[in-house]
């Protein structure tokens, strides 16, 4: 993200909805998506499991967020919209918070 206004449409998508409904789930609606209610959501929609590599199990909802974003948009560029993704989140995550970061150094 490089500006307030595409924080704000980012949460204001349907991304944004998701991950809400995710985070409220376990009675709480703290900034925090328990990892089991986000798998759920994952394998319902033909997703890869997320596996947290910090020993936590809960995701930042922002997270959840960005996430569920790219995935919707794998899904519409698909012909069939029901594709199979091969998808590491920790991964993307590097490379978001990467990107986060050169963008905001100058």
């Amino acid at each position: 993200m490089s500006s307030f206004e595409e924080l704000r449409e980012l949460l204001d998508s349907e991304a944004g909805d998701i991950a809400r409904n995710l985070d409220e789930k376990d009675g709480y609606y703290d900034g925090k998506v328990d990892v089991d209610i986000f798998n759920k959501f994952l394998s319902e929609n033909g997703f890869k499991k997320y596996v947290p590599t910090d020993g936590k199990d809960w995701v930042p909802y922002i997270d959840v967020v960005k996430m569920i974003y790219n995935l919707k948009r794998e899904q519409e560029t698909s012909p069939d919209h029901k594709i199979k993704v091969d998808f590491d989140p920790v991964e993307e995550l590097r490379k978001a918070r990467l990107q986060y970061e050169n963008r905001n150094r100058y």
